[in-house]
């Protein structure tokens, strides 16, 4: 299922949803709202990692030719 489109959060609602998975859990967001809620989470993951992969670089790398610094916490 696709989000319609002019349906997204306001930031008090995502606050609210915050809040109310905090306190209650995920069962706690009314199942009309989880996809928007959802939507929010994954964009929100994506633009973290993409500002994360342009801040730190290594140029490290094991015997299998593969970067080792995941184990170390640093970005690839």
């Amino acid at each position: 299922m696709t989000m319609p489109k002019g349906k997204n959060l306001s930031q008090k609602e995502i606050d609210s949803m915050k809040n109310a998975v905090k306190d209650g859990g995920i069962r706690s967001i009314h199942p009309d709202r989880m996809e928007a809620f959802a939507d929010y989470l994954v964009q929100k993951l994506i633009n973290e990692a993409g500002d994360e992969q342009q801040t730190k670089t290594c140029n490290c790398t094991c015997a299998s030719g593969k970067s080792s610094c995941i184990n170390k916490g640093n970005a690839v």
